[in-house]
């Protein structure tokens, strides 16, 4: 949960239920583990040290581009892709997330995204550099 996040309540059933359909849908073996909405302060405190964390920041656009971070990550990185909220994050987040140690900040180009289709555009560059579609 962030500082910007609309929705207040989050059913957990129905994350669980559309985790295990997708995994199903994608003959995927496990489901991926749901948990229980967090402030975003308690999840970065209980971040893994040996997990990248790639934060899509609108903020970002102008430095490296999107190819030149994912390329510098190593192909057996663990990774996870957050993105913002509807009115993105407060710069509050965004200096707490720089501060994390394994955090990259990857521009999805010039254009304000919704947070699904940024979410999908992130996850697809992850899956390019990072993933299975590159070997």
């Amino acid at each position: 949960m962030t500082q910007r996040t609309l929705a207040k309540a989050v059913r957990y059933d129905r994350l669980c239920s559309i985790a295990i359909e997708a995994s199903e849908q994608s003959e995927r073996l496990s489901a991926p583990d749901v948990q229980q909405p967090q402030a975003l302060s308690s999840l970065l405190s209980q971040w893994p040290s040996d997990r990248w964390l790639v934060l899509c920041d609108e903020t970002a656009s102008g430095k490296a581009s999107s190819r030149e971070m994912l390329q510098a990550l190593p192909m057996d990185a663990k990774v996870a892709v957050v993105v913002g909220p509807e009115g993105g994050w407060t710069a509050e987040e965004i200096v707490a997330f720089k501060e994390m140690p394994m955090c990259m900040s990857l521009p999805l180009g010039p254009r304000i995204l919704r947070a699904d289709t940024a979410a999908l555009a992130a996850l697809t560059l992850v899956q390019c550099f990072v993933g299975d579609w590159s070997k």
